[in-house]
Formats: structure tokens, C-alpha cells, sequence
């Protein structure tokens, strides 16, 4: 669980500090504050004080309309679950915060996959907007017939993902590809420039956050089954 937790840190330090390099031209001065947080989370030391800071810069940034994405939303959310993270004390039980953070990234794909079931996103219409924009395919975008058929992969992956995640007896292997396959997808057709293309790698390590605590719903190695713990501390 140790481990889970430093890899998830380490995941989530590095989206935030990716958040940041793809600001550096938009917004320098919050730029620099989540490279630096970014980088303090990462290389756990002080990562409770830098992730509630990111996360307090993230909900000002979305409140006063700067940039109100759902992927600096979500960052917000997934810092704040760290920065409330107390101590972990037994090593082989999951907090409730990291509980949260395990149900926000499966949320993420359940609830794009519903959004996306329309018939206007169905028809691969929206798809083939967008990847008249990217560096992959251009204005002369790509053939409808195929634009449908990735619109309803898209759906059918986000699904699969958002399910599976949960499903202790399917290595998470098979999971990870299935969302390594969705976000370098992105990458590779909405990402039409550097700065796009970093928000998507961010957003990419932002989801990856979640996969160490996910692992530790999987059978040890050598070991038949496990019995995964919650552990909800209540203060006096």
C-alpha cells in the first residue's frame, strides 16, 4: 500500500506539474506554481501542504472563469483528496480519501461514455470536427465511416474502463491498455498543438493516479484471494 501511494503521488505530482508546462504561455504565474507543486508533490516531501495549495489555485483559477475545464475541475478534486489524506497508519488499508479518488477516475470514463450516448456524437460528427483540427489528419479530416466506428470505440472503451477498474480478477494490465489506447489516442488526434497535446498527457497522469490504488484490489502474487479493507477514522 506504500508503494500505491507513492506511485499515485508521483502520477498526480507529474500531471500537475504537466498542467503548468502547457500554461507557461497562457497564464506564466500560475504556470510556475503548479510546476513547482507539481514537482514537490512528486518527490513526496511536504505533498499534503503543495497538494492542498494546487488544488485552493485550481478551484480560484475555475471560480473566476480563467480556464473552467473539467480536467483542472478534476485536478482540483484529485489534490484535494491528497491534501485530506491523514495518516495512513495501517499499511495494508485504503483511506477513504483514496476510496474517492478510486470512484472519481472510474466516474470520469462511466459518465463520458453517457454523455457521449446522442446521436450527434454517435454519427462521428463531433469526432470528425475535431480531428479536422489535429496535427494527425488535417482539414481534409477523415472519412465519415470512420469517424463513426471511433466514436463508438470511444464509447465502448470508456465503458469497458469505467467497470473493469473494479473487476479484482481481471489483471489491471488489460484495463491500463484499454486507457492507454484511449488517451494516446487524444494525444494523437486532438492534440493540434504543444500545449494542447501536455493538457492531454495531463489529464492522461491525472487517471493513471488512480491505477496503484485499483492494483491493490487485485490477488497477490502467490495468494488465492485478498480482502480489501476501508479504513473510516473518525476524530473525538
Amino acid at each position: 500500500m506504500l508503494t500505491a501511494r507513492r506511485r499515485s503521488s508521483q502520477l498526480l505530482g507529474a500531471a500537475v506539474a504537466l498542467k503548468g508546462i502547457a500554461w507557461v504561455g497562457s497564464h506564466p504565474a500560475s504556470a510556475a506554481c503548479f510546476i513547482l507543486l507539481g514537482l514537490i508533490i512528486a518527490v513526496r516531501r511536504h505533498v499534503r501542504a503543495a497538494a492542498a495549495m494546487a488544488s485552493a489555485l485550481a478551484w480560484i483559477i475555475t471560480i473566476e472563469g480563467q480556464d473552467a475545464s473539467h480536467h483542472l475541475a478534476l485536478m482540483a478534486l484529485l489534490t484535494g483528496y491528497l491534501a485530506l489524506a491523514g495518516d495512513p497508519g495501517d499499511a495494508d488499508v485504503l483511506q477513504p480519501t483514496e476510496i474517492l479518488h478510486m470512484v472519481q477516475i472510474s466516474s470520469v470514463y462511466l459518465y463520458g461514455a453517457l454523455w457521449k450516448l446522442n446521436p450527434e456524437f454517435l454519427s462521428g460528427s463531433v469526432v470528425g470536427v475535431e480531428w479536422e483540427l489535429s496535427w494527425l489528419f488535417g482539414p481534409s479530416g477523415a472519412p465519415p465511416a470512420l469517424t463513426a466506428a471511433a466514436a463508438i470505440a470511444t464509447i465502448v472503451a470508456e465503458l469497458f474502463i469505467a467497470l473493469t477498474l473494479w473487476l479484482a480478477r481481471l489483471p489491471l494490465v488489460v484495463t491500463g491498455a484499454a486507457m492507454l489506447a484511449i488517451h494516446g489516442g487524444m494525444v494523437l488526434t486532438i492534440g493540434m498543438d504543444p500545449a494542447t497535446t501536455l493538457e492531454l498527457l495531463a489529464f492522461g497522469a491525472m487517471t493513471a493516479s488512480a491505477l496503484p490504488f485499483f492494483a491493490t484490489l487485485r490477488p497477490r502474487r502467490g495468494s488465492p484471494s485478498i480482502r480489501t479493507s476501508i479504513s473510516i477514522r473518525t476524530s473525538s
